[in-house]
């Protein structure tokens, strides 16, 4: 945006947009992504599978 331009929702939007894209590109190289191993990968499955039958404690009880 130049020194007269008036900024629109759609110019800001366009900025904005730019800005996060931007820091998506930050975001992976400050935080590398982490391959799991196969237990790691094991363990997961159970505890997405016990908490689909309801074998999970509500957050609530936990955070007494």
């Amino acid at each position: 945006m130049g020194g007269g331009e008036k900024a629109t929702l759609e110019m800001i939007y366009a900025e904005v947009k730019k800005i996060n894209q931007k820091m998506d590109k930050l975001e992976h190289f400050i935080i590398p992504e982490e391959e799991l191993n196969k237990e790691e990968l094991k363990e997961l499955d159970e505890l997405v599978s016990d908490a689909k039958k309801g074998n999970a404690v509500p957050f609530q009880k936990i955070r007494k």
